[in-house]
């Protein structure tokens, strides 16, 4: 069966690989013809032909195509105003681009006719066959890998995201090039991504990320990612990851730059005969590489996303660093006091930030703001922050039942672990409670410098006077 499936390919690829054949004189009207570069051609103005079987390249016209040369006079190769026309169709290419592009002119006869016809049927035929023997490969190739691989991958994704991944296969054999991947997908059920920046962090839902294999197990493709849950924030100003674009509910491209995930990435995607047998450790450190890499937005290279821009139009969800020093300043001018407490087991000052909050905003009030714009206050449900004055939670709840209603007319969908997921917007975590208490309190971009400094500042000056 191999044998009888080799002589099949080599028939199919002799006939795809042929050189071009140049333009060849038909049985058509005796008239003059010129002859250069190393063709032939004797073709009528205003007389119908077809276009034959072209091995290579590009094929202008189908197979059969009735083709209608318009001109005043028989056509030369020299002539670089000539044109072609077909159906009414106009092409601009002259006259010596079309004849090469063609491969061969027939006169239209029903001896012609039916040659073309056999021609296309066999040539169909050839492309079936060459077809199935690509088919079969990829399944035998795929059977080696189910045996050999697949195994190890599943153990060691058990090992590093427990619960949290999937293998999705998909065979696509009705594609002219049929094709076969084993997609690769990690759960990140919640990610707080950091950039270097002290006290900037930003933290997300449902990152998901996915790496397409092929057969023999290696990278096909960049690797991708999606969201499951946004909040109302990151869906109103289109943030999926600091590393992914924006335009898209769907699956799209991380930026990955020149880091070091890039490097691996490059060496997974080599074919195996290059990249040598699996190496599970090495897909384990891809993996690893990728869980340090959802949690670190790259400056450097220019996130799609910066965190300090996630807001929804009016906020202030984040303030700037200069504006917080000065804050802080000002702040420290005013009090002299701070609810600070002694860590025994790690032995160092800690300042805990519910009580700093609360701290924080009390003096603020007692102190007439301490002369500070109204930006440093925000509003507080819960754990839910609003950052606008403008805005209330029936604001934002409406922004959300929109949304989720969008989202749900454009089927955006997924698979996970075999279900069918929706993209949705987040509900508040606001109980009725809170929603009655809800209150005034400190920017909690301000109270986390407050707290970083306050600690950095005490435990330098214990240590320094005190020693470990």
């Amino acid at each position: 069966m191999n044998d009888e499936l080799d002589a099949q390919a080599a028939e199919l690829l002799s006939a795809v690989e042929t050189v071009p054949v140049l333009i060849i004189e038909e049985d058509v009207c005796e008239v003059d013809h010129v002859a250069e570069s190393g063709f032939t051609y004797n073709i009528l103005p205003n007389a119908i032909y077809l276009a034959g079987p072209v091995d290579h390249g590009t094929q202008w016209f189908p197979i059969g195509s009735e083709i209608t040369l318009v001109s005043d006079e028989p056509f030369r190769t020299d002539e670089s105003h000539d044109s072609v026309n077909m159906r009414g169709i106009t092409s601009n290419m002259n006259t010596r681009e079309y004849l090469l592009s063609v491969d061969t002119i027939h006169e239209n006869t029903p001896k012609i006719k039916t040659k073309l016809k056999a021609d296309a049927l066999r040539k169909a035929e050839l492309k079936k066959l060459a077809h199935e023997a690509l088919v079969k490969d990829i399944r035998d190739r795929k059977k080696i890998t189910d045996q050999s691989i697949i195994p190890q991958v599943k153990e060691a994704l058990e090992a590093i995201y427990p619960g949290n991944w999937d293998i999705q296969e998909c065979l696509d054999d009705a594609a002219n090039t049929p094709y076969f991947t084993y997609d690769v997908i990690i759960l990140f059920p919640e990610v707080t991504l950091t950039n270097g920046v002290r006290g900037v962090s930003y933290k997300i839902k449902d990152l998901y990320v996915k790496l397409e294999y092929n057969e023999d197990f290696v990278l096909k493709n960049s690797m991708q990612g999606r969201r499951g849950i946004l909040s109302v924030t990151d869906h109103s100003c289109g943030y999926r990851h600091s590393h992914l674009p924006s335009s898209t509910m769907g699956w799209a491209n991380f930026c990955l730059g020149a880091s070091e995930l890039s490097a691996i990435t490059t060496d997974l995607s080599s074919p195996r005969e290059i990249q040598g047998d699996f190496s599970i450790i090495q897909f384990e450190l891809h993996m690893y590489q990728i869980d340090a890499y959802v949690k670190w937005e790259s400056l450097g290279g220019g996130p799609h996303f910066r965190i300090r821009n996630i807001r929804i139009t009016g906020e202030t969800r984040h303030i700037l660093e200069s504006r917080k020093s000065n804050i802080y300043t000002e702040i420290l001018r005013k009090i002299d006091n701070f609810p600070v407490k002694f860590d025994n087991t790690n032995k160092r000052f800690v300042i805990d930030f519910l009580e700093l909050e609360d701290f924080l905003t009390k003096r603020i009030v007692d102190f007439g703001n301490l002369g500070l714009s109204d930006n440093v206050m925000c509003k507080k449900a819960g754990d839910s922050y609003i950052y606008s004055t403008s805005y209330d939670l029936n604001f934002l709840r409406d922004k959300i039942i929109k949304a989720n209603r969008k989202l749900e007319e454009d089927a955006v969908q997924y698979t996970f672990k075999g279900e069918k997921k929706r993209v949705v917007v987040e509900e508040l975590d606001v109980t009725e409670d809170m929603e009655k208490n809800l209150e005034d309190v400190m920017h909690p971009d301000i109270t986390r410098y407050v707290l970083r400094e306050l600690e950095s500042f005490i435990n330098y000056h214990f240590i320094k006077n005190y020693g470990k």
